[in-house]
Formats: structure tokens, C-alpha cells, sequence
């Protein structure tokens, strides 16, 4: 099955025909984003250069009350959340700040290496099971009925708006 169509969640309201371009997003994760671009693999789009889509409708309230409908234009990368997940429970934040999000601790090299390796992970599209997650000694228990570790975001940098769901 060949998906080209995908739902956006947004606080914002867009027009239906109309396309729109990312301009300096700043993701929502604070230094774990800061990870995420500089290990991605050189081919795929950057989530600081993205629209977050996805494959189900339901999950996009939860990133605003307006769902549309949208194409991607341009390069697309699929990435499963999950994998964000894992690296989170083994690198807990120190605290979140609301201009900049997610602050971490000095990283050593082994924790580093770890990052590199979720985020080649995420890019690959795959969802992690539970034996994933007990490799990395996280407990899949409490993640598993949360729905963005099953979530597979699809990145792109342009979107055209095909149809709006209403606020909700």
C-alpha cells in the first residue's frame, strides 16, 4: 500500500489548495532536536526543517486543534517515534524550559555513541518492539500504551493543504 496523503495537527489555521513552506522551526524537544539534526543521515529531511505528519488522524489533536489533510511536496523521511522514546528514558532531561525546550547533561562518549544510534534508528522508519526496548534496558511496559511509541512521522519540508477536518 502506496501512501501519499497524511494529517497535519496544527494551532494554526491554513487554506485549503494553498501550499506552505517550513521556515525556521524549532522543534519540540529542545537539545534532544539539536541531536536528532546533526546525527540524521545525510539524505533525510531535518525535523527542524519539517512538518510533522501522520498516518492517522487521531493522533494529530494532540498538536493543535486544526487537522488537515496534506500532501508532502519535495523529500519525505519516515521515522518512528519510538526510537525518540528510548533515547529520552536513557537520557532523562535536567529540566524543560519554554523558549528552548529540553536541556541535557554533558553528554560523555559512550552516551553520545548511544545518540548517534537512536537517531540512525528513527530514521529508518521501524517501529521498536519490546525486545528493542529491553536491549536498552528501558521498560517498554510504561511506553507501551502510549501512543507515540507506535507513531510513524513522516518529515517533509513543504506541505499543500488538501482538505481541513474543523477545529477542534
Amino acid at each position: 500500500m502506496v501512501v501519499d496523503m497524511f494529517y497535519y495537527g496544527t494551532p494554526r489555521e491554513f487554506k485549503p489548495g494553498k501550499t506552505y513552506k517550513v521556515h525556521g522551526a524549532t522543534g519540540i524537544f529542545g537539545q534532544y532536536e539539536n541531536f536528532l539534526d546533526r546525527y540524521k543521515p545525510r539524505n533525510e529531511v531535518s525535523r527542524l526543517q519539517a512538518f510533522y505528519l501522520a498516518i492517522s488522524k487521531a493522533i494529530c489533536s494532540s498538536y493543535g486543534n486544526h487537522i488537515y489533510l496534506v500532501e508532502p511536496i519535495g523529500n519525505c523521511s519516515i521515522c518512528a517515534f519510538g526510537w525518540i522514546s528510548i533515547m529520552i528514558a536513557l537520557i532523562p532531561p535536567i529540566c524543560y524550559k519554554k523558549e528552548s525546550g529540553y536541556v541535557l547533561p554533558k553528554l560523555d562518549r559512550g552516551s553520545l555513541s548511544l545518540v548517534k544510534d537512536l537517531v540512525q534508528k528513527y530514521y529508518t522508519g521501524r517501529i521498536p518492539e519490546k525486545s528493542d526496548f529491553a536491549n536498552y534496558g528501558v521498560d517498554y511496559a510504561y511506553y507501551a500504551n502510549t501512543s507515540r511509541v507506535k507513531l510513524i512521522e513522516v518529515l517533509t519540508p513543504e506541505i499543500r493543504i488538501v482538505k481541513k477536518f474543523g477545529g477542534l
